[in-house]
């Protein structure tokens, strides 16, 4: 049978692992000794090359490359130092998780008792109703009411709304007769077993429970909810108000634009326009933008860029006057630059073409004009 051999390129690595000496050294030795017994090669003619010594070898007969991972001189790149606040806020990115210090992340949150979990809820109940209450959402006499109402059963609620009709068509009827004419009607006189009974008692529930209906407003679980909705809002609105006021301190101070010109040469070029930003607007626009319920305009996603775009664009278009005024004036001065040169390199068209130009009476420049001419002299 033929000998099975390990691939020389694993074998150093099953040397390793078994933690004796590389075959492949082994190997290598024992064939130059070999060699030398039958004065073939001399050992110290043929130096052993012990494995990822010198020249790169890996002792499997290849050739390392520069930079490979298992030359010892390959190097490593260590990760560049952040700061606590970039990772942190990648951490919120990522998981949606707000932490304000790097030790919160450390020790893991421990979980609530039944008991801390239970003390929460009562009091979420009675922040909710104070905050109902405090926002005129509820009245106190409504909620005290409501109290009062839901206390009773569903007959006596039923019983008294019966009573009440009766006697707003019966003056003189007696509360006991309201009561006979009740259990005729509600089938309370027939066996319990009996389906006019049962068919009273399931109409006898619904009037109560649609009574009940119109104080589900005061409904404590109910307000809780709203309340964490509340909260949550808020807390939305207040993290855009902060967006909203970074991002217009970072909006530019000045309006820049190129509007296209054409000279009276016919040549076109883009001239710069520049006009100051007004604090004024901006400050308004900032006061409309940070208006309660703003923050859902943007679908509750707080996009600093897409905030800077919006402001910067409704600035810009309450400026568009003084943006217009101010453009008319960059062009028009450019336009005056150039009838100035035109004008000083006219002939006078009294003289005679080919004559001498005609000198003029007085060779002093209007003032207003004197320092353009002469920087293009």
């Amino acid at each position: 049978m033929a000998d099975v051999k390990t691939l020389p390129s694993h074998q150093a690595m099953f040397d390793k692992q078994d933690g004796r000496p590389s075959q492949s050294t082994t190997s290598q030795a024992n064939t130059a000794s070999a060699a030398g017994d039958k004065g073939e090669v001399k050992e110290e003619e043929k130096p052993v090359v012990v494995a990822g010594e010198d020249k790169g070898d890996v002792g499997d007969g290849t050739q390392k490359k520069e930079g490979d991972a298992a030359s010892p001189e390959a190097k490593t790149t260590e990760p560049a130092e952040i700061s606590d606040e970039v990772f942190l806020a990648e951490f919120k990115k990522r998981t949606g998780r707000e932490v304000s210090s790097l030790d919160e992340l450390k020790e893991p949150a421990k979980l609530p008792t039944p008991d801390e979990i239970l003390a929460a809820a009562e009091r979420e109940k009675d922040e909710s109703l104070e905050w109902a209450l405090g926002t005129g959402i509820l009245s106190r006499e409504h909620y005290e009411k409501s109290i009062t109402e839901k206390a009773k059963d569903k007959r006596s609620i039923a019983l008294a709304l019966f009573t009440s009709d009766l006697q707003a068509e019966e003056k003189d009827i007696t509360a006991e007769e309201c009561e006979d004419r009740f259990k005729e009607f509600y089938g309370e006189n027939e066996d319990p077993d009996s389906w006019r009974y049962k068919k009273g008692q399931a109409l006898l529930g619904k009037v109560a429970d649609d009574y009940l209906s119109q104080y589900e407003d005061s409904n404590v679980e109910k307000l809780a909810e709203k309340y964490r909705e509340f909260k949550t809002d808020t807390q939305r609105q207040k993290d855009y108000n902060k967006v909203v006021n970074k991002v217009a301190k970072e909006i530019p101070k000045e309006i820049s634009f190129k509007t296209p010109y054409a000279g009276v040469d016919g040549k076109k070029i883009d001239l710069d326009i520049n006009v100051p930003v007004d604090e004024k607007i901006l400050t308004q626009v900032v006061k409309e933008f940070t208006k309660p319920g703003m923050h859902n305009a943007f679908d509750g996603t707080v996009n600093p860029e897409a905030i800077s775009r919006e402001i910067a664009y409704h600035v810009r278009a309450r400026m568009l006057e003084s943006i217009i005024e101010t453009a008319t004036t960059v062009a028009a001065e450019k336009a005056s630059e150039d009838i100035m040169v035109n004008l000083k390199n006219a002939r006078n068209p009294n003289q005679p073409l080919g004559g001498p130009q005609a000198t003029q009476k007085s060779d002093k420049t209007p003032p207003s004009h004197k320092a353009f001419i002469d920087k293009v002299k």
